[in-house]
């Protein structure tokens, strides 16, 4: 999983701080850039209008429109900045001032229209997810962290109105997280958080640490699509489902009732255990599921490692497997390394609600971005 997770990272590295600073500029020139090879191909298409295929002729009128209101916003934006300039009066530039504010929310929401017009859904954006969370670096300090970041996207599930269903949480003594994984359904759920795939590093005093040190640890996030209809089908005659005991400390019925279930898929010899649940039949059901997912992610893989390939030889290696965000608690600080500012507050951030949902936004823009640039570029090829 943590290398097709580190492969899906490759794919969105393209100068990422020069897309943050630089966003701007670069809308611009890509817009204008392919507001030039719509006209033209709307004109050729006009030419022969009768032979034309109707739609492409309306898409292209709806985008060039959107287009055309867009510079008339960034001329009003224009304006406005020269009036709260070169006026001094204090109400004046109050109001020039809020309108600059609604102008540029209008500007990015056309931005975000144009960005829906014209770029293609990207491959398994609309499917659900499996996300697994595993300690890295750091001993007992990495589990209490993965733990609190197992925590943080089950709020953020809550705080987006998507399920939440654990399958697998191997804790700790003193209640960290070796390893957790969980299904996530619900709308748009991979599009979303297949930008916190990667390492995650934290910085603070351990409770434990005595002289004050701080401390440096990580966790390992990976993310895996998981489609909402698994065109993979599972006859009983390919499956033999066997009960097992279930083991780990705890509960009475621990290793004295086989209420666990290991699922063999007869035609791959894929095996998996689930014991998460006091009774077999849930196990079982729960190991089905995560069977179909294993099966589809075989299928996934091949198909990342060909695009892989295909991306390598256009922009060169990309690989980025060192962290992608760090939380460092004592200046109270979040920076995540394809953003071009930190964010703060990261008691709020960790509790998974809007906080990391903006960061993720900013994120899913600035990825839009970029294959906004490559399909620009495909285009004049």
């Amino acid at each position: 999983m943590w290398n097709i997770c580190l492969k899906r990272l490759s794919f969105m590295i393209f100068s990422r701080r020069t897309l943050a600073t630089n966003k701007n500029s670069i809308m611009e020139n890509v817009i204008e850039r392919l507001s030039m090879n719509y006209k033209k191909e709307l004109d050729q298409l006009k030419i022969n209008e009768n032979d034309s295929p109707i739609e492409r002729i309306q898409y292209l009128k709806t985008i060039l429109q959107t287009m055309k209101f867009r510079e008339k916003i960034l001329q009003d934006i224009d304006e406005t900045q020269k009036l709260s300039n070169e006026n001094h009066d204090d109400d004046i530039s109050q109001m020039a001032t809020d309108e600059l504010v609604r102008l540029r929310t209008n500007l990015n929401s056309i931005d975000n229209e144009i960005l829906d017009h014209v770029l293609p859904e990207a491959l398994a954006d609309k499917d659900d997810a499996e996300i697994e969370v595993a300690a890295g670096v750091g001993g007992q300090e990495a589990m209490l962290f993965a733990k609190e970041l197992f925590q943080m996207y089950s709020n953020y599930a809550n705080f987006r109105k998507w399920s939440f269903e654990i399958v697998e949480y191997d804790k700790t003594d003193i209640g960290g997280l070796r390893q957790g994984k969980a299904f996530i359904n619900g709308l748009n759920v991979f599009k979303s958080l297949k930008y916190e795939c990667g390492v995650h590093r934290v910085q603070r005093v351990p409770q434990t640490e005595k002289s004050g040190r701080i401390h440096t640890s990580t966790v390992m996030v990976a993310v895996l699509p998981q489609p909402k209809d698994i065109k993979i089908e599972l006859p009983a005659k390919d499956l033999l489902a066997e009960p097992i005991r279930a083991r780990g400390p705890g509960g009475q019925h621990v290793n004295k009732s086989e209420s666990g279930c290991r699922l063999t898929h007869l035609p791959t010899g894929i095996v998996l255990e689930r014991q998460d649940d006091r009774f077999f039949n849930l196990n079982k059901n729960i190991a089905i599921k995560a069977m179909k997912n294993k099966l589809y992610q075989m299928q996934y893989d091949e198909q990342q490692e060909r695009l892989f390939r295909t991306r390598k030889q256009q922009i060169g290696s990309g690989n980025r497997n060192e962290k992608i965000r760090t939380y460092n608690i004592p200046q109270n600080r979040i920076t995540d390394e394809r953003l071009d500012e930190n964010a703060h507050h990261v008691g709020e951030f960790l509790d998974g609600t809007h906080r990391l949902h903006s960061m993720i936004e900013q994120l899913k823009q600035q990825d839009r971005l970029q294959r906004l640039i490559e399909l620009t570029n495909k285009s004049e090829n």
